[in-house]
């Protein structure tokens, strides 16, 4: 479980950051628009 877990935290700190721009971004513009 540690191993996977570790393995997951380092794929996903790759990617989040990207995501959490993108996630940023959409709820940005959602609240803009609104």
């Amino acid at each position: 479980m540690d191993y996977l877990s570790a393995a997951k935290m380092r794929y996903y700190s790759k990617d989040n950051s990207e995501n959490i721009i993108k996630n940023l971004n959409k709820k940005l513009s959602a609240n803009i628009s609104a």
